[in-house]
């Protein structure tokens, strides 16, 4: 049998046909070889934080559809990684764009990477606010890499939020996404096989899931005498929701205002800095240049619309309503009765109004949940 090739089938009389499967695609992703690379080993370096940069490409169209192709990458090394999760800062802003300016004048951001050291292939919730306020662009994705457990994926955008690619290239491979939906830390002397007696994986992965559950079922239990005041059950798991929040106890970790805020600032203050520029560059630039200079200013108007969506969206998740605040107040005077605290400011009546949303239909878990009041003592 030696000697036998596929490719020999080309040279024989065989019928013709059309292949079962459209090789059409609405979109597909080509990672040059050198450009992943260099983003596994900035992953790898130091396995003990996340790391983070953007894919630097172009967005192009064939006969089969579109496609973007990644030829490089800038690797932020001023990122800050707080509560195992990576954030873009003012600083990693400013490397981007010098080094679009300067290293890749003729390419775009065609997306972003992040690390999940040792903890799948996914996308957590702030990293869905990244993309979604930094990466907006139809065909912009979002590369994760976990250097531990060497596995990587690209999501993309479908129907208004991220979604897995099944599949993309890196030179001539097909490379599947290997992705988690329910991701934990592994620990590092985890045997491949368990031995006799260790719970099954499916077990172990329930009661993984059932953990944040007892967390908060035990803190609403400890919370239930301090708030038992309040004059209805909505008004109660209000309560507790916010000290929930207060303490982080959602998803084991709770995204915080200021980190979401600092996004934001941080983005605005380049934009507004950007802006500046174009506007010295129109001054000194002569009508040839008229139509980039016009397609430069529109990127920055929409980056501006983006950040003022993004500031609505994050005080409208944080932020207090008019019938929280009120609860709040109800539960703050009578909490202050009742250690003998003196109090010049009259209580607030107890007869609240009904809430907007049904009264005894607590947040599920894992949905934002109000601020929290805080603690004597704190």
């Amino acid at each position: 049998m030696s000697g036998v090739d596929v490719r020999d089938l080309a040279s024989q009389p065989l019928e013709g046909g059309d292949f079962p499967v459209s090789l059409q695609s609405d979109f597909r992703l080509h990672f040059r070889p050198a450009a992943r690379d260099k983003m596994l080993s900035h992953a790898g370096a130091d396995a003990a934080i996340e790391i983070c940069g953007v894919l630097v490409g172009r967005l192009l169209k064939d006969g089969d559809g579109p496609y973007v192709v990644v030829e490089d990458c800038v690797c932020c090394d001023t990122a800050t990684s707080k509560f195992a999760e990576v954030t873009f800062t003012h600083e990693s802003w400013s490397q981007i764009n010098q080094e679009m300016d300067t290293k890749f004048t003729d390419k775009q951001i065609v997306g972003w990477y992040h690390s999940h050291p040792n903890f799948g292939v996914f996308l957590s919730d702030r990293d869905r606010f990244i993309h979604e306020h930094f990466f907006s662009g139809p065909g912009q994705v979002a590369y994760v890499i976990d250097p531990v457990r060497n596995e990587e994926g690209v999501f993309i955008w479908r129907n208004g939020t991220t979604a897995a690619l099944p599949h993309y290239w890196v030179g001539d491979s097909i490379r599947l996404t290997q992705l988690h939906e329910y991701s934990v830390r592994r620990p590092e002397t985890e045997q491949e096989n368990p031995p006799a007696g260790r719970p099954s994986t499916a077990e172990a992965a329930w009661f993984t899931g059932l953990v944040p559950l007892l967390l908060l079922s035990a803190l609403a239990f400890l919370l239930g005498h301090t708030s038992s005041r309040l004059q209805t059950s909505w008004e109660r798991q209000r309560v507790v929701d916010g000290v929930v929040a207060h303490y982080g106890v959602n998803k084991l970790v709770k995204l915080g205002l200021q980190e979401s805020l600092a996004v934001v600032s941080n983005r605005l203050k380049e934009l507004a800095s950007a802006s500046e520029r174009l506007a010295k560059a129109a001054r000194d630039t002569d009508a040839s240049s008229n139509d980039e200079t016009l397609k430069a200013q529109r990127q920055i108007e929409r980056g501006f619309r983006d950040c003022i969506d993004a500031l609505q969206q994050i005080g409208d998740r944080f932020g207090y309503d008019e019938f929280e605040r009120r609860a709040l107040a109800v539960y703050l005077a009578e909490k202050q009765a009742g250690v003998g605290a003196p109090s010049t400011t009259p209580a607030p009546t107890k007869s609240l109004p009904p809430p907007p949303a049904a009264p005894d239909q607590a947040p599920t878990v894992g949905e934002p949940a109000s601020n929290a009041p805080q603690e004597d003592g704190e």
